[in-house]
């Protein structure tokens, strides 16, 4: 597997073009459009006359998701004043006919293309250098309004005081709170501790960060949200550097968050408006060992570069514990029920986490 660093040493030699002619959030791949001739030039006139008079910008990253970006775009159309809205969608390299999509169905949309899978956070960057917006908006592809919430975001952003990133009660495709959505910030322990057992058993700890917002019905200062719905300012977007491009996928929502707090603003779960988000709409037909990996790098890249090289190790040795405990459980219930714990996604997962732990390529990245 390629690790977010050797990643980032590839993306930022590649050369860079900024259209906008204004400063770069960070090194990144050219901007393309693959269409071209009279319908490209129409939609690029259509994104250019909204983007004059629009007050939000929303950025949507396409990654093999362009049924769900069509979902996510008709649930804005039912919903929201798109004449009112600057939309940008980023295919990071998918190449998944997004982009003739957009152009058939969705005309007034902006597509930038990257040439090569950049990563997340790097391809929202891409969009949000062409963001014209006062406010933006950064949207997962499987995300689906279920009421108009736009308004609402920015009334709640001009009302509420050092507004910084705010996000709506996100719910699952069954209707159910998905609980992700309102985190504490990462430490080692409550990543270690983590898992629906124990937070539903202890729902007012502090370590999940999650009990005050999801049974308050005003908005309620958090330190983290989810990276699927962010409602920020352009400017805070900007200033305090965007998505960190050290991370490829996973954990920068996190990273943001942490930065928009640290320049002295604060986070908000709204509650009384309502996203749908699907979830691993992206993701859900990749190899579930990839995602665990990623997600686990991702997170130590966070305390590495958040806080250092004893939290980092701290992050690693608290996964490895962890893990060793839930293989256990597991394998204990396997031996129950009389089943294989091969066949349990959870053994696997934690199986893969163990080994990742005593991997000794991320100390060697820690030593570079």
């Amino acid at each position: 597997m390629i690790s977010a660093f050797s990643a980032v040493k590839k993306i930022s030699a590649l050369q860079v073009q900024n259209p906008s002619n204004s400063p770069t959030l960070d090194n990144r791949s050219p901007i393309t459009d693959p269409r071209s001739g009279e319908a490209s030039d129409q939609q690029s006139a259509i994104s250019n006359q909204q983007s004059e008079h629009c007050s939000v910008s929303i950025v949507i990253v396409n990654w093999n998701s362009k049924d769900y970006v069509a979902a996510c775009l008709r649930s804005l159309e039912k919903y929201e004043n798109i004449n009112q809205l600057q939309i940008i969608v980023v295919d990071g390299a998918s190449y998944d006919g997004c982009d003739a999509m957009l152009a058939a169905q969705f005309p007034y949309v902006r597509f930038i293309q990257s040439p090569e899978n950049v990563g997340f956070g790097r391809c929202n960057n891409l969009g949000v250098e062409q963001a014209t917006s006062r406010y933006l908006l950064l949207l997962n592809p499987d995300t689906e309004f279920r009421a108009p919430t736009i308004d609402k975001m920015v009334a709640w952003h001009q009302k509420l005081p050092q507004a910084g990133i705010l996000c709506p009660r996100l719910l699952l495709t069954d209707g159910s709170l998905q609980y992700s959505s309102v985190q504490a910030a990462p430490t080692p322990l409550n990543q270690a501790l983590g898992s629906e057992f124990l937070q539903k058993r202890f729902p007012k700890s502090k370590l999940w960060g999650t009990y005050p917002a999801y049974y308050r019905n005003a908005p309620t200062s958090v330190e983290a949200v989810s990276g699927a719905f962010m409602f920020l300012k352009t400017e805070t977007f900007r200033s305090v550097g965007g998505f960190n491009p050290a991370y490829f996928m996973y954990a920068e929502d996190m990273d943001l968050c942490l930065q928009v707090r640290r320049a002295g603003l604060l986070n908000y779960h709204i509650p009384d408006t309502e996203v749908t988000h699907h979830g691993g709409g992206s993701s859900s037909k990749q190899v579930s060992t990839f995602a665990t990996l990623k997600m686990k790098e991702a997170n130590r890249l966070y305390f590495l570069i958040n806080h250092g090289k004893l939290a980092a190790a701290s992050y690693v040795i608290g996964q490895s514990a962890s893990a060793i405990v839930r293989c256990i459980s597991c394998s204990i219930k396997s031996i129950v029920t009389g089943s294989s714990p091969r066949r349990n996604p959870t053994y696997s997962k934690w199986i893969c986490t163990l080994k990742w732990t005593i991997s000794e390529k991320h100390y060697d990245e820690d030593k570079r």
